[in-house]
């Protein structure tokens, strides 16, 4: 379950990555509106992602439990701070 759980988790921060970069090209004034609805709709998504992985492999439903909640702790910090940098970056280098 780890390797399920660790490409699940970095296709959507790569995908985060991707779309930060877009608002913040489009509309910097509006990044941390953008940027907490898109955390937000993807921590539905991989709520929604745990929920069916766990009623479909019930043997295991804690372990993959414990394992989302590790990687989530452990991702949405880091991708928290490589987005704030980034806005950061990208007001410093607009005069």
């Amino acid at each position: 379950l780890l390797p399920l759980a660790l490409v699940i988790f970095s296709g959507s921060s790569i995908l985060s990555f991707g779309v930060f970069q877009r608002i913040l090209k489009r509309s910097p004034q509006q990044f941390i509106n953008y940027y907490m609805l898109f955390s937000f709709m993807k921590m539905i998504v991989l709520l929604f992602l745990l929920v069916i992985m766990a009623l479909i492999i019930r043997s295991e439903a804690m372990a993959l439990i414990i394992w989302y909640g590790i990687l989530f702790a452990v991702f949405i910090p880091v991708e928290t701070i490589f987005a704030i940098k980034l806005a950061r970056k990208k007001d410093n280098t607009n005069p």
